[in-house]
């Protein structure tokens, strides 16, 4: 069923930040299941769960109450632990990258294929009554869908390899990560990636800036429709 061209209809208005923010919240949810659930028929899983458990546990003769200085360099043990285990295993490593691209792969289809077809919607757009259109309210292409989720992950992207690089430098080993300063970084580049999101509540069309650079709009449909009132006798 084909969707009413928004700019030609009082039933739908430019999708808000908030009801945006709500639609991705519930797609991530839905990938994450579906994450979990290919995680666990793969052999990747187990081992994955053990690297886990080895941040989780206490050393051997540790007290039961720690204090917060006591708790940090626990942390910081298990953690250096883990991480050496990680980057000394060449199979876990590939496994890492392997799963990270069929992930992303599954997500590209995800967005691209719904986005396009003739709901417009993903899912999470779909309980929030978002449609995705371009500039002159039409249905978009493949070709437009995927763009604009590629921008999603060159932004993603961008923000992990600047992480990633700064990581690098200060000595790739586990005690950056318990660092003010590495997560005073990890909340600014977090903070200048939502800039490019916070556009929906600054922009005139509520437009993100994947949104901007695919020319795409996205519009939510209206609980209940405008009625246009009766005309007045005179």
């Amino acid at each position: 069923m084909e969707i009413k061209n928004p700019l030609q209809s009082k039933e739908y208005y430019y999708a808000g930040f908030w009801w945006r923010v709500l639609a991705t919240y519930i797609d991530n949810l839905i990938i994450q299941v579906a994450i979990g659930i290919g995680l666990k028929l793969t052999p990747f899983q187990q081992r994955l769960k053990s690297y886990l458990e080895t941040a989780a546990q206490p050393a051997a003769g540790a007290k039961k109450h720690l204090s917060w200085t006591q708790l940090v360099e626990q942390t910081r043990i298990n953690m250096e632990i883990m991480f050496n285990r990680f980057i000394s295993d060449r199979a876990m490593i590939e496994g890492f990258i392997v799963l990270t691209i069929i992930c992303y792969f599954a997500i590209w289809l995800y967005r691209a294929l719904m986005e396009s077809s003739p709901v417009q919607s993903t899912l999470g757009k779909k309980v929030c009554g978002l449609v995705v259109t371009d500039m002159q309210g039409n249905r978009i292409s493949f070709g437009r869908a995927s763009g604009r989720c590629g921008v999603r992950f060159g932004i993603s992207a961008l923000c992990s390899a600047f992480l990633w690089i700064y990581f690098f430098r200060t000595g790739f080993n586990a005690d950056t990560l318990l660092t003010v300063r590495f997560w005073s970084m990890v909340c600014c580049v977090t903070f200048v990636a939502g800039i490019a999101y916070f556009l929906a509540g600054w922009t005139p069309r509520k437009q993100t800036l994947h949104d901007i650079i695919a020319g795409t709009l996205v519009f939510r449909r209206r609980s209940s429709p405008q009625v246009e009132p009766p005309p007045q006798l005179i």
